[in-house]
C-alpha cells in the first residue's frame, strides 16, 4: 500500500486529501497501482516507504487507467522527478501494517 496526493502541474498545489492505493509494479520509470475510485487529476505525488529513513516521495504523471472486471481501477504513470520533503504537500499520517 502506497499514499498519492493529487497536485497541481507545479507540483505542489494539493486538490484532495491523500488517496491509499496498491501497488502493481514499480520501475525506474514508472509505477502502476490499483485503486477504488477514479482519480480525475493527471498529476499526483507518490509516497513510497513506511518509515521516515526509507521514504521516497515523487512528483508522478498519470498516463492510463482502465476499469477492470472485478470493480477497481488499474493506473500507472511516470515519474518525472523526487520531491523534497519540504515540498511535500501536507498528508495525513498512515498507519503501518
Amino acid at each position: 500500500l502506497f499514499g498519492l496526493v493529487p497536485v497541481g502541474k507545479d507540483g505542489i498545489t494539493q486538490f484532495a486529501e491523500s488517496i491509499t492505493v496498491v501497488g502493481k509494479n514499480v520501475s525506474n520509470h514508472g509505477i502502476g497501482f490499483y485503486h477504488r475510485e477514479p482519480i480525475p487529476h493527471r498529476r499526483v505525488i507518490v509516497t513510497l516507504g513506511n518509515t521516515p529513513e526509507n521514504r521516497l516521495t515523487i512528483l508522478t504523471e498519470l498516463l492510463w487507467c482502465r476499469f477492470t472486471h472485478q470493480g477497481w481501477y488499474d493506473s500507472g504513470g511516470r515519474f518525472l522527478e523526487i520531491v523534497a520533503p519540504t515540498q511535500q504537500p501536507e498528508c495525513p499520517a498512515r498507519e503501518s501494517a
